[in-house]
């Protein structure tokens, strides 16, 4: 998605001219199906036009394909913002035998699991930014569409994020912010392959079709089952960085990742660029001369260390931050993030269950 100037129209009529079709929401629409490919110009809707007037969909078809040379220049040339980015895996389990484990327990998750087609965690109806997570047979939804087509990897588990227009412009793609989000992820393609006994897996199991249940297990076994998951979780971060400069090959600045494959130079490696290592806020303060006092050093500090947990959100629960729940700790809890925030620290709103919070990048 963007916002294209003048010169940005003139640049794609260019090449493309005489082969638009009229669509119901836009004035020109291009489609290449055989690449896989669509792009959108001018929406009908004026009100739309304040915020961006051209869309793109890139179907996996695409990254498989051979583009043309004028697609090639109109993705390099303008300044697209990727607003969804869909990044699926595929296993040869049975989607009976795996598990997409929330995350955290405050997350939206679509009920009955299993028993439906496809398991969804986080809001899939939100038209909100927010990142969602859906897992489901490939088998069945050929069935259902009556294509013939036998998978042989019919397990998977789909990656949904969305971004603001500000967050990932295509030619600076972060790949450190989406490694950083599918670290938290906790995705078992094979429960019998845990490395656990017998009665430890079926509970897992029911967990299938009632994660409720998870919240009646005892705390002590609750525990075990996290860290047993977050140990035995797919490396989705992994699997992702050792892919991506493929992905994305056919952008100029992933040039030298695009020529790895011809042995010129080595693929870039993702993950040695992206650090997660605790907040240390000595250091910190050396460095930018901060003037906070003790407590909200601390709290600070507290607060970073949390969030580098692959299993946390940003809500954040009460208890974790000021112990047992009074509303006396709660307010004077507030008054301080209060002074972070205006130290432009973090970004914070108060929820019905915990603070929201956001640190900025003057406090990472």
């Amino acid at each position: 998605m963007c916002k294209l100037s003048p010169k940005d129209k003139e640049f794609i009529y260019e090449r493309y001219y005489n082969v638009y079709q009229r669509t119901a929401g836009y004035r020109h629409s291009l489609f290449l199906n055989d690449i896989g490919f669509t792009m959108h110009l001018s929406p009908i809707d004026p009100k739309f036009h304040c915020h961006f007037n051209a869309t793109l969909k890139i179907h996996r078809l695409f990254f498989t394909s051979a583009i043309p040379i004028e697609i090639i220049e109109i993705l390099n040339h303008i300044d697209w913002r990727i607003i969804r980015l869909d990044i699926f895996y595929d296993f040869k389990t049975r989607v009976l035998d795996s598990l997409l484990f929330k995350h955290h327990k405050t997350l939206f998750d679509s009920g009955k699991l299993y028993e439906n087609e496809t398991f969804y965690v986080g809001n899939y109806n939100s038209k909100r930014r927010g990142h969602i997570l859906a897992h489901y047979d490939r088998q069945i939804k050929e069935q259902k569409r009556d294509t013939g087509i036998v998978h042989q990897f019919p397990n998977r588990m789909e990656t949904r994020f969305k971004f603001t227009l500000k967050e990932m412009p295509i030619h600076n793609i972060q790949h450190g912010v989406i490694l950083k989000q599918m670290k938290r992820y906790l995705f078992i393609s094979d429960i019998e392959q845990l490395n656990t006994d017998k009665w430890r897996r079926n509970r897992i199991r029911k967990l299938q079709y009632n994660f409720g249940l998870f919240s009646t297990y005892p705390e002590k076994e609750q525990k075990k089952i996290r860290e047993l998951l977050k140990l035995e979780r797919e490396p989705l971060e992994v699997m992702y960085a050792a892919n991506a400069h493929e992905l994305f090959n056919f952008m100029d600045y992933d040039k030298k990742a695009a020529s790895s494959a011809n042995g010129l130079v080595p693929p870039v490696d993702l993950l040695e660029l992206e650090t997660f290592e605790e907040f240390d806020y000595e250091e910190f303060n050396e460095k930018e001369g901060g003037t906070m006092d003790k407590q909200q050093q601390n709290l600070l500090t507290k607060i970073a260390n949390i969030l580098q947990d692959p299993l946390q959100t940003p809500l954040i629960d009460f208890e974790e931050l000021c112990g047992t729940y009074s509303r006396k700790k709660v307010n004077a809890l507030n008054d301080q993030l209060d002074i972070l925030r205006d130290e432009k620290y973090i970004n914070f709103s108060r929820e019905e269950y915990g603070f929201r919070i956001e640190l900025l990048p003057t406090a990472i």
